[in-house]
């Protein structure tokens, strides 16, 4: 009744001034690392939090993570026919995503698999706006670029 809604909130007062303790602590911790103008030092304070992030969340969210998996299957086994349809356009959905990033990644975010690709250069002969484009045999064709 009473005693459980008034102890449920100060629980969550409680845990909020910790949240905002944290984060206060974090913050002056950051902030001495940027002023000591150590190398790395806010690197390592940044991955010091990332890996407690990692460790420490689990353990103590960890109930709570595998609530919400229950329910997600249950919700998934009263509606077979949502799965059916739902299961299937995500996995679509993410093998798309991956093979367009990586045939992105590969033809334009990728570097040339040349020795020093920054002294790559274009040979032409532009015409009239237009950029010459060689063939093996020697003939050249111009490609007009602007249309006047």
């Amino acid at each position: 009744g009473v005693t459980r809604r008034h102890s449920v909130r100060s629980t969550a007062k409680r845990c909020s001034s910790q949240g905002e303790e944290m984060l206060f602590a974090f913050s002056g911790e950051l902030d001495e690392a940027r002023q000591s103008r150590k190398p790395f030092q806010e690197i390592w304070l940044w991955a010091r939090a990332a890996l407690d992030a990692a460790t420490i969340g689990p353990k103590e969210h960890g109930h709570v993570i595998w609530q919400d998996v229950k329910y997600a299957l249950r919700t998934m086994a009263a509606n077979p026919g949502f799965t059916a349809v739902a299961v299937p356009s995500l996995a679509l959905g993410i093998g798309a995503n991956t093979a367009l990033f990586s045939v992105w990644n590969r033809v334009l975010a990728a570097a040339l698999p040349v020795h020093a690709p920054d002294q790559l250069v274009m040979l032409t002969n532009p015409d009239h706006f237009g950029v010459s484009v060689g063939s093996q045999s020697g003939d050249r064709i111009v490609v007009n670029l602007c249309r006047v």
